[in-house]
């Protein structure tokens, strides 16, 4: 099932592809991360950096009563309820991607999949699933939690590492 959130990011893909060199990568982080798991999976980007992504369905044993994301926008801005409506209901709907067909291919884009080894929302399986894939490099980094913020230093240096590979020099 494609959401309505994932044709507008299939579409903001698109449209990148007139700028620039015509290459596309796309970098989520946290909740962000679900879409450049797609993208990536679908081949929709050049390359894809997926930083801390849920991509399985939510099991917890409390259910979540704010967004999981802890999105600075949503805390500090006067809509941030709105936001937190919405991203609990694009939750509940979001597919389970360890299931999803796209999973199962192999013609993905390349991919850097990345998270903390100690993240307490999201299962270090989540970032594991990704491991064999082709074209693609997982890192669960030691010592580091949710999107591997105190260590976002050495996420970037891997990041700026990898990414020319993928699509060239920035010009």
């Amino acid at each position: 099932m494609i959401l309505a959130s994932d044709e507008i990011v299939l579409g903001l893909a698109r449209q990148a592809r007139d700028i620039g060199n015509g290459k596309v990568a796309h970098f989520g982080i946290s909740f962000g991360a679900n879409y450049s798991a797609m993208t990536g999976l679908i081949g929709a980007v050049d390359a894809s950096v997926v930083l801390g992504g849920r991509l399985t369905g939510l099991s917890r044993k409390k259910p979540l009563r704010s967004c999981p994301m802890e999105c600075p926008t949503s805390s500090a801005t006067p809509w941030g309820s709105i936001i937190n409506r919405q991203c609990r209901n694009l939750l509940a709907r979001r597919r389970n991607f360890r299931d999803a067909l796209c999973l199962r291919g192999a013609d993905n884009a390349p991919m850097l999949v990345i998270n903390g080894e100690n993240d307490y929302f999201v299962p270090q399986a989540d970032t594991r699933v990704f491991e064999g894939r082709p074209k693609t490099e997982v890192h669960l980094i030691a010592g580091a939690e949710r999107c591997a913020r105190s260590k976002f230093s050495d996420v970037m240096s891997l990041v700026f590492r990898w990414l020319p590979e993928q699509i060239g020099e920035a010009g």
